[in-house]
């Protein structure tokens, strides 16, 4: 128990030699610091291209038929629940006609047919 404090003291050769490694430490970390945006500027002017090239036309595709199975999932959706409460009114007459959930549904329909017009913009693509 009593060597512990042994190794922890600095010897006076220890002590010259602590700022030179801590100056020379800290060129290091400017130096490398001065290369990483080189690296990294070549680096994303890559990834971008790549993006801009192959991925984002795909993805603009996919995403252009995803948005309109979502338009016509939400229409016939919409016309479903109009037809059932239009029948279900005729019939008992003081039925609640569902405006919440056709509103709903016909907002829907609007942004999914007309996503692929303003999205892009947004996502900055």
């Amino acid at each position: 128990m009593k060597n512990w404090k042994r190794t922890l003291k600095v010897g006076k050769k220890d002590r010259k030699r602590v700022p030179v490694i801590v100056q020379i430490t800290a060129m290091m970390v400017m130096l490398s610091s001065l290369l990483v945006p080189a690296q990294a500027s070549t680096i994303g002017g890559a990834v971008q291209n790549v993006w801009d090239t192959y991925i984002m036309p795909d993805f603009k595709t996919v995403a252009g038929v995803v948005l309109a199975a979502a338009a016509a999932i939400c229409l016939i959706v919409l016309v479903i629940t109009a037809a059932t409460a239009g029948i279900s009114y005729r019939q008992n007459r003081g039925d609640e006609i569902p405006w919440k959930r056709m509103i709903l549904l016909g907002a829907g329909v609007v942004v999914a047919t007309t996503a692929s017009l303003w999205m892009w913009g947004i996502i900055g693509a």
